[in-house]
C-alpha cells in the first residue's frame, strides 16, 4: 500500500489569476454584445417580415387594381365605339339626306344623334386633337393607381431586402463572437506559453465582429419616399401618352427625391431614347439624337451600377446605346450578358452581330446574324419581323458612317438581311442570276409616292428582285430604312426592256433624300437617289380607318378626328388655312349614277361649298390617288378662297374634300397644295 509520500498531487492553478479574470470579463462582454446583436437581428428580421408582408399586400392590391382597370377600359372602349358609331351613322345620314333630298335620312340622322348623345358619358372626352389620344389618355389614367401599387410593392421589397441583409450581418457578428468565445475558453486549458496562439485570434475575431456589428447598426435600409413612387408612375403614364419630355421631368423628380432609385434611372434612360428619336416604330428604335443618347447612356450606367443583378432590358438597351458611341467591345460584353439571361429573342442577337461587325469579326458576326434571323422567323407578329430586318439595315448604314472601312461588311450583311426577308415574303427556289443587270435606274418622289424607271436584262422567270427604300433628312445623317419601304417582286415576265414601278411612303417625311436599291436576293444590282422638298420641316401622320384616309399635317397643325370618317386639319389661326376630308358610302338611291354625275351631285349638295354660289372654275383632278372633280370658288368677303373636290373610289366610298385658305397669304395656298400631295386614300376595291 503506497504511502502519502508516494502520491503526487497535480499542480492546480489558482482561479483568481489576472488572466482568468480578464477572460471572464471578456466573455461577459462578448455575451452581452451577442445579446445586443441577437436583439438587433430580431428587430431587423421583424422589419423584414413586416415589409415583405406589406409588399405582398401591395402586389395583391396592384393585381386587383389592374384587373379592375382593364375591366373599366373594356367598358370604356366598348361604350366609346358604340357612341362614335352612332355619331358616324348620324353624319352619314345627314350627308345622304343632302345627296338625295330624302326626309327619311334627315329623321334617321336626328335619331342617331340623340342616341349618340345618350351614350356620350361612355365615350372618351375630347381633350386632345386626336381621338386616339383621348382614348389612350383615359386608359393610362385608369392604370395609374395600380401602377403606383406595383411600384410601391417593389420599393418595399427592396427595403425588406436591406433589413434582411442587416439581420444577416448581425447573425454573422453573433457567429464570430461565438468563435471568439470558444477560442477564449480553449485558452483557459493551455499553458501560459501557448495560450497566445488562441487568445490573440480570439481578440481579433471579436474586434472584427464588433466592427461588423457597428457597421450593421449604422446601416440605414433604403427607403423610397411615396412621392418618388408616384413620380415614377406618373412618368410611366406620360410615356404611354407619348409625352416623353414630360416623362423625363417626372423621372427626374423621383431621382431628386431618392438619389439611388435604380428604377427611375432605368425609366429615364428609356425616356431619353424615345424623346430623342424621330422614328415611330412599334418594336425597335435605331436612330436617336446624340445628345439624348448620351443622357440615356449615363442613366442606364447608373441603373447598372445600383442594381446588383442588372435586368435584361437595361443590358440590351445599353448594349445598343454604346455601339453608337463606338464602344464596340463594351457593347459586345453587355449584350453577351443579356443573352446569358435570355437568348430566345432576336434583338440582342442583332446587337451582338453589329458590335462584332464593327470590330471586324466577320465570322462571329455572320453566326450571330444567322441566330437573329432564325429567331425573327419564329416571331408571331409580321410587323415585328419587318421592323427587325429594317432596324438591322439602318444600323448597318450607321456603322458605315461610323467606320467607313467596314463598307464591304455592311453591304454583305445588308444583302444577308434582304435575302432573308425576301425568302420570308416570297419563299421558294430562285434561278441563277449571275448575268442579270438593271441599268438606267431613275427615282422621283412626290408627296406619298415614289416612282422609278429602269431597264433590265438577263433575268429568268421566278427571279426575285427586292426593292429597298431609304430616307435621310440631310446629307449629314445616315440613311434610315423604314420597314414599309420594301417590295419583293417575283418575275413572271422576265423579258428584257424598260419598266416603271412605284411605292407608297405613308410615313410623312419632311424634306430630305430618298435612296432606292435593287437587290437580286443578296446581290446589290442597282441604286438611285432623289431629293424631296416640303413646306414643313416635320409632319405628323394620322390614319382614319373608317374613311381609309392617311393624312400628313405639319407638327403645329391641329387634327380633329372625333367623328369617324371625317378628318379635319387646321393651321395656326394667323395662317387662315383649314381642310376637311370625309368619306361616305354611296346611298342606294344614287348607286346607279355614273361616276362623274355622282361626284358633281356631291359637290352640288355639299353645304360647305354650295353656299358660295357658282364656282369660278371646275376641272378634273386627282387627290389621294383617286380621280375626281374639283371646283374653285371666288374669294369670300373676308378674302378667303374655297376649293371643293369629290371623287368616287374603287372601294365604293365617295370622298369629299373642302379646303379654305387665304389667297392673300402666299403660304396659305402653298400649304393646301402641299397637303393635297400628302393625302392618301387606301382605295382597295371590295373583295
Amino acid at each position: 500500500m503506497p504511502t502519502s509520500k508516494d502520491v503526487e498531487i497535480p499542480e492546480i492553478e489558482r482561479l483568481d489569476t489576472p488572466f482568468k479574470k480578464r477572460v471572464a470579463l471578456s466573455a461577459a462582454l462578448l455575451v452581452l454584445l451577442g445579446g445586443i446583436l441577437a436583439y438587433g437581428a430580431s428587430l431587423a428580421g421583424e422589419h423584414e417580415q413586416e415589409l415583405s408582408a406589406q409588399a405582398d399586400a401591395a402586389t395583391i392590391t396592384a393585381s386587383a387594381g389592374f384587373g379592375s382597370a382593364y375591366s373599366e377600359v373594356a367598358t370604356l372602349i366598348a361604350g366609346d365605339a358604340e357612341a362614335r358609331s352612332l355619331s358616324q351613322r348620324a353624319e352619314l345620314a345627314r350627308v345622304h339626306a343632302s345627296l338625295t333630298g330624302s326626309d327619311a335620312y334627315a329623321h334617321r340622322a336626328e335619331a342617331y344623334a340623340a342616341s349618340a348623345q345618350a351614350l356620350a358619358d361612355l365615350a372618351a372626352a375630347d381633350e386632345a386633337d386626336s381621338h386616339y389620344a383621348d382614348v389612350n389618355r383615359e386608359v393610362t389614367n385608369r392604370l395609374l393607381e395600380p401602377r403606383e401599387d406595383a411600384l410601391r410593392a417593389d420599393a418595399r421589397r427592396e427595403t425588406a431586402a436591406d433589413w434582411g441583409a442587416k439581420a444577416d450581418r448581425y447573425v454573422l457578428g453573433i457567429t464570430l463572437l461565438g468563435v471568439a468565445l470558444a477560442l477564449l475558453g480553449l485558452g483557459l486549458t493551455l499553458s501560459s506559453r501557448t495560450r497566445k496562439l488562441v487568445v490573440v485570434p480570439a481578440v481579433l475575431i471579436a474586434l472584427f465582429a464588433a466592427v461588423l456589428s457597428g457597421l450593421a447598426a449604422a446601416q440605414r435600409p433604403t427607403t423610397t419616399p411615396d412621392s418618388a413612387v408616384r413620380a415614377v408612375a406618373e412618368g410611366d403614364r406620360l410615356m404611354s401618352l407619348g409625352r416623353y419630355d414630360d416623362a423625363v421631368e417626372a423621372y427626374t423628380r423621383a431621382i431628386e427625391l431618392r438619389g439611388d432609385y435604380a428604377a427611375a434611372y432605368r425609366a429615364r434612360g428609356s425616356a431619353y431614347d424615345l424623346a430623342g428619336s424621330p422614328q415611330t416604330s412599334s418594336y425597335v428604335l435605331t436612330t436617336i439624337d446624340a445628345e439624348f443618347r448620351a443622357k440615356s447612356i449615363a442613366d442606364l450606367d447608373r441603373a447598372l451600377e445600383l442594381n446588383p443583378v442588372p435586368d435584361y432590358l437595361t443590358l440590351v438597351n445599353q448594349g445598343a446605346n454604346v455601339f453608337h458611341v463606338k464602344k464596340y467591345a463594351l457593347s459586345e460584353e453587355l449584350t453577351t450578358r443579356a443573352l446569358a439571361t435570355n437568348d430566345e429573342l432576336p434583338l440582342p442577337w442583332s446587337n451582338l452581330a453589329m458590335a462584332q461587325a464593327a470590330q471586324g469579326k466577320e465570322q462571329e458576326a455572320r453566326a450571330s446574324f444567322e441566330e437573329m434571323i432564325e429567331r425573327v422567323l419564329e416571331r408571331p407578329d409580321p410587323i415585328e419581323q419587318y421592323e427587325l430586318f429594317a432596324a438591322v439595315r439602318t444600323a448597318l448604314e450607321i456603322l458605315a458612317t461610323l467606320e467607313p472601312s467596314r463598307a464591304g461588311l455592311v453591304e454583305t450583311f445588308e444583302g444577308m438581311m434582304v435575302a432573308a426577308e425576301a425568302e420570308l415574303l416570297r419563299p421558294g427556289p430562285v434561278p441563277d442570276g449571275d448575268d442579270a443587270t438593271i441599268s438606267g435606274l431613275e427615282l422621283t418622289a412626290t408627296g406619298f409616292e415614289l416612282d422609278w424607271s429602269f431597264d433590265r436584262a438577263g433575268f429568268s422567270p421566278d427571279s426575285r428582285i427586292t426593292w429597298v427604300g431609304y430616307f435621310r433628312p440631310s446629307e449629314d445623317d445616315p440613311w434610315q430604312q423604314p420597314s414599309y419601304l420594301l417590295n419583293v417582286d417575283r418575275l413572271v415576265d422576265a423579258e428584257p426592256g424598260a419598266y416603271t414601278m412605284s411605292m407608297i411612303d405613308t410615313s410623312c417625311p419632311g424634306p430630305g433624300h430618298y435612296r432606292l436599291q435593287a437587290w437580286l436576293d443578296d446581290r446589290l444590282v442597282a441604286s438611285a437617289e432623289t431629293t424631296v422638298a416640303a413646306e414643313a420641316s416635320r409632319y405628323v401622320v394620322s390614319y382614319d380607318p373608317s374613311s381609309r384616309i392617311t393624312a400628313c399635317r405639319p407638327k403645329d397643325w391641329v387634327l380633329n378626328d372625333a367623328l369617324p370618317g371625317v378628318v379635319g386639319l387646321a393651321a395656326p389661326e394667323d395662317e387662315k388655312t383649314a381642310l376637311v376630308v370625309r368619306a361616305v358610302p354611296v346611298p342606294a338611291e344614287l348607286a346607279g349614277l355614273p361616276g362623274p354625275r355622282l361626284v358633281r351631285t356631291a359637290l352640288d349638295t355639299e353645304q360647305a361649298c354650295a353656299g358660295y354660289g357658282p364656282p369660278s372654275a371646275e376641272l378634273e383632278s386627282s387627290i389621294g390617288g383617286i380621280e375626281g372633280v374639283s371646283r374653285q370658288f371666288s374669294p369670300k368677303p373676308d378674302g378667303s378662297d374655297v376649293l371643293c373636290w369629290a371623287g368616287l373610289g374603287q372601294d365604293g366610298l365617295l370622298r369629299i374634300f373642302v379646303a379654305a385658305y387665304d389667297a392673300d397669304t402666299p403660304s396659305s395656298p402653298a400649304a393646301v397644295d402641299d397637303l393635297i400631295l400628302r393625302l392618301y386614300f387606301n382605295d382597295a376595291p371590295p373583295a
